[in-house]
């Protein structure tokens, strides 16, 4: 693209979000997610990840064995990893506080994870393993390609995140996780949109943003973002962070692509 066209790009992005934001503050009804509940049967794959017996963060189910997330949900509030007791993961419900609850055995965080740096921020978890059942547990496949190559202003990738986290019941912003999963649909933008905003944005992030101050909140990290491709879902990636919960700013999600030959090296060593 022609270097005035980026910049013209550029502004007028900016200025569309500047709005958007000061539209916000009037329009409460409009402030996050926007999500659909989702119903029983479609996303089999989500997990809800506890701490204390109460919702922080989502997965996924990448075997029968190991659960997909975040680095970063792994750690306490004086920025020590977590002990494993003090984990569970609940399995096959839309409601996290109804779902099969497994224990988890083991926390494994990237070894080149930098939580100030935020880069790096993924996580698996194993457990106690469980019985995949059809329409209530099920594994989901990462996609095997680069996503994102191909990504410009006329061509964005259209995706959808999933999770049980702070949502708007129509007139405000709640302060406890929603107790039913929910899900959005949001693009993948060039991530020179992200750049401009975030210096911690790295190469194995993707750049999401949406329409009508749409995405993630707090409750939504490690929870996955996927595609659906001949009928069935493949997770590209999973929520890192992102500036509010109005969304007026683009979102950062880990790439996954980057880190599949990771994830399959823990899941194929035999417990």
């Amino acid at each position: 693209m022609h270097i005035t066209k980026q910049i013209e790009t550029i502004l007028i992005f900016l200025i569309i979000k500047c709005y958007s934001a000061g539209l916000n503050q009037n329009v409460k009804s409009k402030r996050i997610i926007d999500g659909r509940l989702s119903p029983p049967g479609l996303h089999t794959f989500v997990a809800s990840i506890s701490v204390h017996e109460y919702h922080r963060c989502g997965g996924t189910i990448v075997s029968k064995s190991y659960i997909l997330t975040a680095a970063h949900c792994c750690y306490d509030k004086d920025e020590n990893v977590l002990k494993e007791s003090k984990i569970t993961v609940s399995l096959g419900s839309v409601y996290w506080e109804e779902g099969k609850i497994r224990n988890v055995t083991k926390i494994i965080i990237h070894p080149l994870f930098d939580r100030k740096l935020k880069k790096n921020d993924i996580s698996l978890l194993r457990i106690d393993k469980i019985r995949l059942k059809k329409k209530e547990i099920s594994t989901i496949k990462l996609y095997p390609s680069r996503i994102d190559r191909n990504i410009d202003e006329e061509n964005l990738l259209k995706a959808t995140v999933i999770g049980w986290g702070l949502f708007n019941d129509g007139s405000s912003l709640g302060d406890t996780p929603s107790n039913r999963l929910r899900y959005v649909d949001v693009y993948i933008v060039p991530e020179y949109y992200c750049k401009m905003i975030y210096y911690k944005f790295h190469s194995t992030n993707l750049c999401v943003s949406s329409e009508d101050m749409r995405g993630s909140c707090s409750g939504d990290s490690g929870g996955p973002l996927v595609i659906k491709r001949r009928n069935k879902f493949y997770q590209i990636g999973l929520v890192s962070y992102g500036g509010d919960c109005n969304n007026t700013q683009p979102e950062v999600y880990t790439k996954l692509f980057d880190y599949i030959h990771w994830i399959k090296d823990i899941i194929s060593i035999k417990s």
